[in-house]
């Protein structure tokens, strides 16, 4: 059985003209809900994080001057271990959530011209703990949650006393400049480019929040947006660092016994995204995109924002993991029609040839508002094997040993099915089905067949999710229960449970 209860307390506040960090699926469907009732594009449903101008105050630690300290506490249960790790899915599992949030914002208007701009600083620190395992120790080196795309972690560590349970913290803060025609945004934190809310191709808010860079130049139909930033590659090399006593170096380097310390160090692996969106009118866009993938060290010719990464790639020699893309979306009535694709490593002369070097990824979606609070959502996904993959490992589009981009990897289709019903803004309810199958992502350059493993993994679940807020003078308490069956092959324990 996995059924799961949540209760939580989360105080925050939300300014006038500020960026939203903390993400929220309930959150996508209710934009979602809004935009489709005002028949006009905005760019909430493709960017993440994303500007918003609500204000909600709650109670708070420490106020004073623009800032806001916040507590967040959160408790879970769950009967199958929230699928946290592949070996544990039949386990009771009980997770607490103590944590602190920050929120800083300070606005400059300019009433002679008119405008005004806003600075704008948070930060948040969750520490986690969780106990159950039916008592067992967890190894330290498993992925947290492989097959669970609603949750992502950098680390995790065995607690001492007792030793059924594991601790993990996330650390997350940024600071932004809001103009009228750029913003600026520095720090570490999830993001997501693309229409879709099951994963997205290039980049999705699935894997844990990297260092990275934003900036953004918007007008009223055009926007363009550069994300740079660090992800975590899990390779190591050996550095040797020479004992400085050693002057002669050309005798050092004779010596059978060299005198110097041989250590192991991380490789860096960078991202760098830039992609322009055009509203062509007022209920259709279309967005494309470059991303390149590079190891070791990060070029300057990336970040020159004009700089075609297809070139930039053949003039540093074809050694990095170019990605290229687009998506759009259409309103039309009280329906929403969106598709993305992604082509890794394209060699344009031979798109069309039977042995080409062309990769790609597709998504489709719809979604139908039935009533003014229900909305229907359906989401397709599909992934050739060689996407997400490259002849050098430092090169993939992997953070923390997640793909930054959609959460099943390459050789892969998936099937997302939502009924989303919003009472109003204390309530929802929310109905799902999905069916993933996952084969072997591997490199090649000869085709290969979709989905041709003989140890093909598949997850079909179904169930519900209601959400329940009450206001209080403390900040909301949230209840969450979500109850799903899960039926699997070749990837828990137990092939069904709910």
């Amino acid at each position: 059985m996995k059924i799961i209860t949540i209760f939580s307390v989360v105080s925050s506040l939300c300014f006038s003209n500020e960026f939203i960090f903390d993400y929220s699926e309930v959150d996508d469907f209710r934009n979602e809900i809004g935009i489709i009732k005002s028949q006009k594009i905005d760019d909430k449903l493709y960017l993440f994080p994303y500007i918003d101008s609500s204000q909600d105050s709650y109670f708070t630690l420490f106020e004073a001057s623009g800032l806001k300290v916040s507590p967040v506490f959160a408790a879970r249960f769950s009967n199958a271990s929230f699928e946290m790790f592949a070996e544990y899915t039949s386990y009771d599992l009980a997770w607490i959530t103590p944590g602190v949030q920050f929120d800083f914002n300070r606005s400059i208007v300019f009433p002679f011209f008119d405008m005004g701009m806003s600075f704008q600083a948070w930060s948040r620190f969750h520490k986690h703990s969780a106990y159950g395992f039916n008592g067992e120790s967890v190894n330290n080196d498993l992925l947290m949650f492989p097959y669970n795309p609603h949750y992502s972690f950098e680390f995790y560590t065995k607690t001492k006393e007792p030793n059924n349970g594991i601790d993990f913290d996330e650390g997350e803060g940024a600071i932004a400049l809001i103009t009228p025609w750029i913003d600026i945004v520095l720090g570490k934190f999830r993001s997501k480019l693309g229409p879709f809310v099951g994963g997205n191709l290039s980049i999705s808010n699935q894997s844990p929040g990297f260092p990275q860079f934003q900036v953004r130049l918007k007008s009223k139909k055009l926007k363009f947006i550069l994300v740079a930033g660090e992800l975590d590659s899990e390779l190591f090399e050996s550095a040797t660092y020479v004992n400085e006593n050693h002057s002669d170096l050309e005798s050092l380097f004779l010596d059978e016994e060299l005198p110097n310390s041989a250590l192991i160090k991380k490789i860096k692996r960078y991202v760098v995204n830039h992609r322009l969106d055009y509203n062509i009118n007022k209920n259709l866009r279309l967005g494309f995109y470059e991303q390149i993938i590079v190891g070791h060290n990060l070029s300057l010719l990336y970040l020159i924002p004009s700089m075609p990464f297809w070139s930039a790639q053949h003039s540093l020699g074809d050694t990095d993991n170019l990605q290229m893309g687009f998506d759009l979306e259409y309103l039309n009535n009280n329906s929403r029609y969106y598709g993305a694709l992604i082509v890794d490593e394209w060699a344009p002369y031979d798109t069309f040839n039977s042995n080409h070097h062309n990769w790609f990824g597709g998504q489709i979606g719809f979604s139908r508002l039935v009533s003014q609070n229900i909305l229907f959502k359906l989401e397709y996904t599909r992934i050739e094997p060689q996407v997400y993959t490259h002849d050098h490992p430092i090169n993939e589009p992997y953070h923390h040993g997640y793909p930054i981009g959609f959460w099943a990897k390459g050789d892969s289709e998936d099937i997302l099915l939502n009924v989303f019903y919003s009472g109003d803004r204390n309530f929802n309810f929310t109905f799902n089905v999905r069916h993933t199958i996952m084969g072997e992502p591997k490199y090649a350059i000869e085709n290969i067949s979709f989905l041709e493993s003989d140890n093909l993994k598949r997850k079909f679940s179904y169930g519900f999710n209601l959400n329940k807020r009450i206001e209080s003078s403390m900040g909301p308490f949230n209840y969450v229960l979500s109850v799903k069956n899960i039926e699997t092959e070749n990837l828990y324990h137990n092939d069904s449970f709910i």
